[in-house]
């Protein structure tokens, strides 16, 4: 349909029976894209990016992360397409995936320095490849449960830049 074109998605609409038979809803999130990236892609008939419902961009986030050394699995991942937008020059989606999360990674430290060992423990737990999540936490001297917390709150740290980052529509603040 020609709201589908645009962004919209259909939605399920439960109206009391027989009220208004095969009417059929729409709607559109901008939650994550933001009004203004949305308005300048239709005013100028760019497509817009494929982009995951913002509740999901976490455990997608952690499904990266999991699957960092496979890259068919990071180019088939749900951010592929939000690193085509943040990283155009990236030599393929993969590529784009990881340069994005390094940068989701360095953002979120630079913002919140205080939180310097959570961010260590993705790194060591993901990027360095630990063999598995408990070597992480020893070699991060912690206990498991506080390093599994350690790696949510930088999880959601980097979610977070990547929210800002989306609607600022690619752009970084400055």
């Amino acid at each position: 349909s020609v709201l589908q074109g645009v962004g919209f998605v259909p939605v399920d609409i439960d109206l009391r029976e027989g009220a208004f038979p095969g009417l059929r809803g729409f709607a559109l999130d901008l939650r994550l894209l933001g009004p203004e990236t949305y308005l300048e892609s239709v005013a100028t008939a760019t497509p817009l990016p494929r982009l995951p419902p913002i509740e999901r961009l976490e455990p997608e986030l952690d499904a990266v992360l999991e699957h960092w050394d496979d890259a068919d699995a990071l180019a088939g991942s749900a951010l592929a397409d939000m690193a085509s937008i943040l990283q155009p020059s990236a030599p393929s989606r993969a590529d784009g995936v990881r340069q994005l999360v390094l940068e989701l990674l360095a953002a979120a430290r630079q913002e919140a320095p205080s939180d310097a060992q959570a961010f260590r423990a993705v790194e060591v737990a993901y990027l360095e490849g630990a063999a598995k999540l408990e070597v992480a936490a020893r070699r991060l001297a912690v206990s498991r449960p506080t390093f599994y917390r350690m790696r949510k709150r930088a999880v959601r740290a980097m979610v977070a830049q990547l929210v800002t980052w989306a609607r600022a529509g690619g752009r970084r603040p400055a």
